[in-house]
């Protein structure tokens, strides 16, 4: 009698085997990065939910200036919608997003292990100055 194996289970063994193989060498990275793994999967579900949450928050923002400048009769400049924006706590959730984008282990310019590759530059300055209001049409 002949069992056929289908080509998952022989993938199942192959990807078992070099894991294992990994492990002899060095044997806390397989449980490293699962560990690893599951938590950045389960903070990236509650960021994306909170996220969801900001988004139209920062958007009802900018309307409400506008309200106020036409109820006031005041113009809001981009340094005081910035202010108001680093007050309410939107300017570091920009900067907080940023860093996420740059830790991505996919980012250009991450350095490899091997050391061939220069280390990540920084990013440019005017990440941290330029303006977060965002864009919005008007609603007159």
């Amino acid at each position: 009698m002949t069992i056929h194996r289908s080509s998952a289970a022989v993938s199942d063994e192959e990807t078992a085997r070099l894991a294992a193989q990994i492990a002899v060498d060095q044997p806390t990275l397989p449980n490293a990065l699962r560990t690893s793994s599951a938590r950045i999967c389960k903070y990236a579900d509650l960021l994306e939910a909170e996220l969801k949450r900001f988004r139209p928050l920062e958007g009802y923002l900018a309307d409400a200036v506008k309200h106020t400048e036409r109820r006031s009769g005041q113009p809001v400049g981009d340094e005081l919608y910035n202010r108001l924006a680093d007050r309410l706590g939107v300017s570091e959730v920009r900067i907080v997003l940023q860093r996420l984008a740059d830790a991505h282990p996919d980012a250009p310019g991450e350095s490899s292990s091997d050391g061939d590759e220069p280390p990540a530059a920084s990013p440019p300055d005017d990440v941290l100055t330029r303006s977060v209001r965002p864009h919005t049409s008007d609603r007159a």
